[in-house]
């Protein structure tokens, strides 16, 4: 039966609930499928570890009470024959199967005129067993007690997480990828971005949507919900912080100009508008529902018969999963298009994990893409971590924006673009090819990275030697390497160099004293240097002539040697000239990572620190101190807001080079300690910190999440001058705030404190609504109340007075946690007055209107 059925429907919510999450708590963990995670205050999914269903329903239970209604993605089991397997079209009958299916369990809730509790469209897939709708605690509680559905989860809200860096990836200079004489630029292939929509009137991405569609709360034309009408894919609000972002990405993957282009220049463009408006820190935002992503990626899979789609790209996500999150509902939609050979691109998250990526990154079939820079290093801000697919540019790439123009961007939400831009350049090259295989080959063809957080090697996109490999082009033995003259020549060795060969998958060299090659150097007969194309030579003889060359090789075996370099090592050893001081590379209150250039010949490095630039004295430690062959070293127990200097000499065998020229540095002042938040109400909190020594003034922050991207309205970085604490109001009941403060003076601003985090009180409930006294006898009567959000009890008075100046007995502010109370005890034909009030831990509202009535005789 509908729990929201019948009188008694406000009289057992609160005891329902209780009796409900007693009676999960008793289930066992291996009855019950993982979920995504906890949510924080913004409704992404933010850990590692997957709660029990019985802590997340209980959660969901918690917010729905709280909140009123929350949003929702309901699964079905299996029921019955199965539907049609992945990466085939469902049947008719099974898609009236799938719909009565929802529409049997919409009836159960009393919902029959597709609009859930809120007043909100309810969201039905059209492939994926479910629907999505926001539902309040009865509603929640009937879907978790129907015998149709295995499952509930949030419908988890994603933030959204460029083109110079073509050559980087192997293309010529008309920005195509050649193979065999051919040209590939993603011809007769669609990119579908699913995103904030697209600016398909912008001069960089003209004629290129070819379909369009939009999935959203609030940001659809025409006030709907869904729609696949013209102009139905075009960007969102550009006054609405990140409407910008889906033309962007679409650049990249796709956009052609006369300068440069995307990826993927000759590609067209499937525009999917998935984001809604909320706001953030009181700044109007836009976050995707992942029920508007499965409903976009359904979408794609319905066009799959109209165009060659190569993959979806989705440069969006949050939270922070160590393993894969294959519980997320979203799964299903993506293991059907890759199994219809379209890949599901997604940016892994710039929070700056080193072991972990976002959701839905984590998703095991999805192809989930980290960033880097164009010198080839991990981007600091690039999530990294095992599940990690592939690497690609992400750092100040620059493509098209809405109205016209250009704009220079960085994020893993630009390098998610390049891989789905080089699918379609892949596609092209051979139509057929399956995702595991274009990933296979990108993998393999790729130019390792290690991220030197974590010691993790990972392929970046190399586009052309990829497209040899899947052309055929690859199977051939590579051609000769060119090899060009040696560098950093000194008395016992120097670097070999050479160029790269398209379709090799390493190099092979040789070193030796003859230029016949009769014999070789130790350790240099053949050597694999895998994918580099130049090694650092050591141990040889001074003033002795040196011969090498080197040869590719691929899975077909290896190629014809190069021609041969000749060179001679220094003639005398020599002490090594001085080296290259450089700015450190970092700087905090108390650490400096100092950093220097290397020197030819030189076995090892010796560093000076002083406070003094003459160096008369020296910081314990630091006087000549031997750093070995290292160019580069942490400099600690440093004290804040002071002045250091550094220098370097080198040194080998022979003796000691002069001193370099000397770095000045000055460390950052110490940190502020921040309190834990004091006199918490439920529209704000007094902040406070501690002094910091030579601080001349703080700057505050003040966030609704922990990473600090989404400000409170301000409270980004607030110059508090010398203040060290405040009264922040003005903010929202029940919510999570992050607070960090920093100090500041001359020389700059220290690190961030330690944040905190502060949850305000609930807002003192409003009064609730007195119903008409019912089942009225000569000696009692039920009294009834509206059930009041965010109340967690009530207080009645019963009275013969209508200014209640006396009370019935026991019924003076009487505590109730049920919305009614049959009152009893009473005298025949008496009239009695009856009035409630809500209350919660902040407080207790007015009292509600009085109730009048009159015992039976």
């Amino acid at each position: 039966m509908n729990t929201r059925d019948g009188v008694w429907r406000q009289l057992v919510a609160a005891f329902s609930l209780s009796f409900t999450l007693t009676a999960w708590s008793g289930t066992s963990p291996d009855q019950i499928d993982p979920w995504l995670g906890a949510q924080d205050g913004d409704g992404i999914a933010n850990t590692t570890a997957y709660a029990a269903p019985e802590q997340r329903h209980e959660a969901l239970l918690d917010r729905a009470l709280g909140q009123g209604s929350i949003p929702v993605i309901v699964r079905f089991k299996t029921q019955g024959t199965p539907l049609a397997g992945q990466g085939t079209r469902l049947t008719q009958a099974e898609r009236t199967r799938l719909s009565a299916r929802q529409q049997g369990v919409l009836n159960q809730l009393g919902l029959s005129n597709e609009r859930d509790r809120s007043g909100a469209k309810i969201k039905r897939f059209s492939r994926v067993q479910g629907l999505a709708l926001h539902v309040d605690v009865i509603d929640l509680m009937d879907l978790l007690d129907n015998p149709e559905v295995e499952d509930v989860f949030e419908d988890v809200a994603y933030p959204p997480a460029l083109i110079d860096t073509l050559p980087l990836l192997g293309a010529s200079s008309d920005g195509t990828f050649q193979s065999g004489g051919t040209s590939y630029s993603g011809q007769d292939q669609v990119v579908a971005i699913l995103d904030t929509g697209v600016d398909k009137n912008h001069p960089f991405l003209a004629g290129k949507v070819v379909s369009e569609a939009c999935y959203s709360s609030n940001l659809c034309p025409g006030g709907l919900t869904a729609s696949t009408a013209t102009n139905s894919g075009l960007n969102c609000n550009p006054a609405i912080a990140g409407c910008s972002h889906g033309t962007h990405v679409a650049g990249i993957a796709a956009g052609k100009g006369s300068s440069f282009s995307g990826v993927a220049q000759n590609a067209g463009v499937i525009a999917i508008q998935v984001f809604s408006s909320t706001s953030c820190g009181g700044s109007p935002c836009v976050r995707a529902y992942t029920s508007d992503i499965i409903r976009g990626l359904e979408r794609v899979y319905d066009l799959l018969g109209t165009y060659s789609v190569a993959a979806a790209n989705l440069s969006l996500g949050g939270g922070s999963f160590t393993s894969h999150c294959d519980s997320d509902p979203i799964k299903t939609i993506i293991d059907a298009l890759s199994a219809a050979g379209t890949a599901t691109v997604i940016a892994s998250g710039n929070d700056g994990y080193t072991n972990a990526i976002s959701s839905p990154g984590c998703v095991s079939s999805a192809i989930t893409v980290g960033s880097t820079t164009k010198t080839d290093s991990v981007s600091s801000f690039s999530n990294s971590a095992p599940l990690l697919d592939l690497l690609a540019p992400g750092s100040a790439i620059n493509s098209s924006v809405v109205g016209g123009g250009f704009a220079s961007w960085n994020g893993t939400s630009m390098a998610a673009p390049h891989v789905a831009g080089a699918w379609a350049v892949m596609k092209s090259v051979k139509p057929t090819a399956s995702v595991a295989e274009i990933l296979t080959a990108l993998q393999e063809q790729g130019a390792m990275v290690t991220d030197s957080r974590n010691g993790l090697s990972m392929a970046r996109i190399q586009i052309d030697d990829a497209i040899a490999v899947l052309s055929g082009d690859g199977v051939d033995v590579p051609s000769a390497p060119i090899a060009t003259p040696a560098s950093a020549v000194y008395n016992t060795g120097f670097t070999a160099n050479w160029g790269r060969v398209t379709g090799a998958t390493g190099y092979r060299l040789d070193v030796s004293t003859s230029d016949t090659f009769s014999s070789y150097v130790s350790g240099y007969d053949g050597l694999d240097t895998g994918k580099q194309n130049s090694l650092a030579i050591t141990g040889l003889s001074a003033s002795t002539t040196y011969f090498y060359r080197v040869s590719a090789y691929s899975t077909a075996g290896t190629g014809l040697v190069s021609n041969v370099i000749t060179v001679t090592t220094a003639s005398v050893p020599t002490a090594p000239t001085f080296p290259i001081a450089n700015a450190p590379t970092q700087v905090t209150s108390n650490e400096v990572t100092a950093d220097w250039s290397s020197v030819p010949g030189a076995t090892g490095y010796r560093l000076d620190v002083s406070t003094s630039n003459t160096f008369r004295s020296y910081v314990s430690g630091y006087k000549n101190r031997d750093v070995g062959s290292q160019t580069g070293l942490l400099i600690t127990r440093l004290s804040p807001g002071k002045t250091y200097f550094y220098r370097l000499r080198a040194y080998n065998s022979v003796g000691v080079s002069a001193n370099s020229n000397t770095v000045t540095v000055t460390t950052r002042i110490a940190a502020p300690s921040l309190s834990a938040a004091a006199k918490v109400t439920s529209d704000g909190f007094t902040a406070k910190w501690g002094s910091v020594k030579d601080a001349t003034g703080y700057r505050l922050d003040i966030a609704t999440d922990a990473a600090f991207t989404s400000f409170v309205d301000g409270y980004q970085d607030r110059d508090m001058g010398n203040l060290k604490i405040l009264a922040v109001t003005g903010l929202s009941a029940s919510t999570t705030y992050y607070c960090r403060v920093r100090a500041y003076n001359a020389n700059g601003v220290s690190a961030d404190s330690k944040p905190r985090s502060v949850t305000t009180r609930v807002a003192i409930p409003e009064a609730p609504t007195a119903n008409e006294a019912v089942n009225i006898t000569p000696t009692s009567f039920l009294a009834s109340w509206n059930l009041v959000v965010g109340a967690t009890g009530y207080r009645l008075d019963v009275s013969t007075t209508d200014s209640f100046s006396t009370y019935v007995s026991g019924y003076k502010n009487l505590s109730l946690r049920v919305t009614g109370r049959n009152v009893t005890r009473l005298i025949p034909n008496t009239t009695y007055y009856y009035r409630v009030r809500a209350f919660n831990s902040s407080g207790t509202s007015a009292d509600s209107p009085v109730q009048m009535l009159v015992t039976a005789p």
